[in-house]
């Protein structure tokens, strides 16, 4: 009796334990490619606000050693490649975004304008999701010299965003801060 009690109360506990997702994902369904892409994407997203937003102005410069980014080129960096990404996914780029060009990391560098662009990107990518929203995932396009589904595009950014939130977090760390998340 003690196992079906058991069995019967630990799936309502953590039912109740855990919070509800979000499901204003653009009218997606979590169940849709695009629902759970953007859930992800925009949990990344976030906590990479949060520490953008964490640090210091005057720490936008700061690098861990020489021979890799800064803070600024950083951001720069994943707001550049979204905009780059979502290209391929039939969203233009808009004309002073393109203008930045490769110098974008040297030329972007101030807090309030590395969190602008940062933020722009990330409009950036929603317009892809609802411009693709009801077109075909798996249509093949040029995607890194192969022929990849577009969906492998999505995955990409997804990925990349994780990949310097990472980053992010041990930046953090290294300056002595903490992410805002985990205090």
């Amino acid at each position: 009796m003690k196992t079906l009690k058991t069995a019967l109360v630990f799936p309502l506990l953590i039912a109740l334990s855990t919070p509800a997702l979000a499901d204003d994902h653009g009218g997606l369904p979590d169940t849709d490619y695009l629902g759970s892409f953007l859930r992800d994407f925009e949990t990344a997203t976030d906590k990479s606000l949060q520490l953008a937003n964490e640090v210091p102005a005057e720490h936008y410069g700061w690098r861990p050693t020489v021979k890799v980014k800064s803070v600024s080129e950083v951001y720069i960096h994943v707001a550049m490649a979204n905009f780059f990404l979502t290209r391929l996914l039939g969203v233009p780029t808009p004309e002073d975004v393109q203008a930045l060009g490769r110098e974008a990391e040297a030329k972007v560098t101030s807090k309030e304008d590395v969190i602008e662009l940062y933020k722009r990107s990330l409009e950036q990518v929603k317009k892809a999701v609802a411009h693709n929203a009801e077109l075909d995932l798996e249509e093949k396009i040029e995607f890194f010299q192969q022929q990849r589904p577009k969906r492998d595009v999505f995955l990409q950014i997804s990925a990349h965003n994780h990949e310097h939130l990472g980053q992010g977090i041990a930046y953090v760390r290294m300056m002595g801060l903490v992410p805002p998340w985990s205090k």
